[in-house]
């Protein structure tokens, strides 16, 4: 058993430079594909989350089976024989456990958020306006949505979000509804719509457990909040297809950075912190960015870079696997 721990605390330590490389291969393909679309970037950054939890899962069998190659030099250098590298084999179980307790207590966490939405939706709610529950549905059918969908005006929100899978539900604050004009409340609802056409809400959820396992790995979380900027730019680009003037579509934004609100994890707001909606009123604000003719004529060559930096990554990870220590180690009696 305590071979099994051992083994799980290296990987956790070697998803530290794995998650690492992923990310910077990321920025390498985003100085090669400035006009590549938010879609496919936030898909591209949830297949390198997705490439992590496999690297996780051939790191730990590696580890546990082949433990005289489970450093590289430099980890040899620094866990090698040392008294570093006997603490956490004599330790391995307190760690695992004060680990799964900070899973426990942020699954929980997730779970009670959760419920507060549902509270939020079964209380205190109102009708949206006959325009904007016309306006919701015709829409919906516009974008292929044709689960039960629905809309309300809450007291409890201070931002538009979505909630829901099987029967989303877009809650909109009553206060903000009051000082939008109709074209500015119909932008939000689209953005909204966007994020259920594009099943981020589910997304979200597999995002959420991801950043829960990782919790100690800083590289994990900036690539989850690059692809919370890039969905957002996605739905930003929706909005802008039905003919709404980006200026107009940028106050209804800037009116809800306003209204200041503790956001749950698992809705999906329409603002989260007022750095990324400045970098989103930039992009979208930006006609040699958004033009369509761009994207067009870019996209084919950035997912072709895209793919092949991913491969070549993937390759030269492979090789911190090679055999340094050719002498076996002594394994742990499990």
């Amino acid at each position: 058993m305590e071979s099994v721990l051992y083994s799980f605390m290296l990987t956790l330590l070697h998803s530290l430079w794995q998650s690492a490389l992923l990310l910077l291969g990321y920025i390498g393909y985003q100085t090669f594909a400035t006009y590549s679309t938010p879609l496919f970037k936030r898909n591209l950054l949830f297949g390198l989350l997705g490439w992590q939890l496999v690297l996780s899962v051939v790191t730990f069998v590696l580890v546990y089976f082949q433990p005289s190659i489970v450093f590289v030099e430099g980890y040899e250098a620094i866990l090698g024989s040392s008294y570093l590298q006997e603490w956490m084999q004599q330790n391995s179980s307190w760690l695992v456990g004060a680990y799964a307790m900070v899973v426990v207590f942020k699954t929980a966490k997730n779970l009670v958020q959760r419920h507060q939405l549902y509270h939020f939706y079964s209380q205190d709610v109102q009708k949206a306006p006959i325009s904007l529950r016309s306006f919701t549905k015709e829409k919906a059918l516009h974008f292929g949505i044709h689960k039960n969908l629905e809309i309300w005006l809450s007291n409890r929100v201070h931002t538009p979000l979505t909630f829901g899978f099987w029967k989303p539900v877009i809650l909109l604050p009553v206060a903000l509804v009051n000082q939008l004009s109709t074209a500015e409340a119909e932008a939000l609802i689209l953005h909204e719509l966007t994020h259920i056409k594009a099943k981020d809400y589910l997304l979200n959820w597999v995002m959420l457990g991801v950043a829960t396992l990782y919790f100690f790995n800083p590289f994990i979380h900036l690539l989850i909040q690059k692809i919370k900027l890039e969905r957002e730019k996605n739905c930003d680009l929706q909005v802008l297809q039905f003919a709404y003037s980006p200026i107009l579509y940028a106050e209804s934004l800037l009116k809800t950075a306003q209204f200041k609100q503790e956001q749950l994890n698992l809705s999906l707001a329409a603002f989260q912190n007022r750095s990324q909606l400045l970098q989103r009123i930039q992009f979208f604000t930006n006609p040699q960015i958004t033009s369509a003719q761009q994207i067009k004529q870019h996209k084919g060559i950035a997912e072709t870079i895209a793919f092949l930096l991913l491969g070549v990554m993937m390759l030269w990870m492979s090789n911190f696997y090679t055999a340094y220590d050719k002498q076996p180690a002594n394994k742990m009696t499990a």
